[in-house]
């Protein structure tokens, strides 16, 4: 955490081979929860795409803590293909662990946008639809949440209220007329949500 940004991916290169970090990585597949988590720290340090199939499995992992330090690796392993993964278990993980995700996954935005804007736009359940436009809030994503504003027209009230909610991302004059539609809809939990984000709108 107190090595400059520009040193990191020196650093990463210098220890990658280091036995020690080659000894951690090994121990991703131990029984023991507290290895595992010693190799996702070993992978977010100086991890390379060759760990990419290590981290998703311990992303996977029943230990949140463990699936939390496999959140820190992304940065250094993630592509398309392993924010693909991330996104389409987001809404299936603890709570913690969708909090911790957040500023990590605003830190690789460049390859989460494409791939939440992709999801948003699908026939997703509505509560995994709901997640990610709280994502695509929760790390600011202005492509994402152009995304979000076709969904105030969505079936589900979940979904509504969940734009409701990400749309005081967005201050501008289509977003208060959208605000003020959905406070004449049909579902409570959507007016609340519509009412509250008007009022943090001023």
């Amino acid at each position: 955490g107190n090595v400059p940004e520009e040193k990191r991916a020196a650093l990463a290169v210098a220890l990658h081979d280091t036995r020690w970090i080659r000894r951690a990585i090994a121990s991703s597949g131990s029984r023991r929860w507290w290895r595992r988590i010693e190799a996702a720290r070993a992978i977010a340090l100086a991890g390379t795409a060759a760990e990419r199939d290590t981290v998703r499995r311990l992303f996977d992992d029943e230990q949140p803590a463990v699936a939390i330090a496999a959140v820190d690796c992304l940065p250094r392993v993630a592509d398309a293909a392993l924010v693909g993964v991330v996104l389409d278990r987001y809404a299936s993980l603890p709570v913690m662990v969708r909090h911790y995700l957040e500023k990590t996954l605003s830190e690789i935005r460049a390859i989460v946008e494409p791939e939440l804007v992709k999801r948003l736009r699908s026939d997703a359940p509505a509560e995994t639809v709901a997640q990610w436009i709280a994502l695509a809030g929760a790390i600011d994503s202005r492509p994402a949440l152009r995304e979000v504003r076709a969904l105030v027209y969505h079936e589900s009230d979940v979904v509504r209220a969940a734009a409701a909610e990400a749309l005081r991302r967005v201050p501008n004059e289509a977003t208060m007329l959208m605000l003020s539609v959905l406070l004449c809809d049909g579902s409570a939990i959507v007016r609340e949500r519509a009412a509250a984000s008007l009022g943090f709108l001023g």
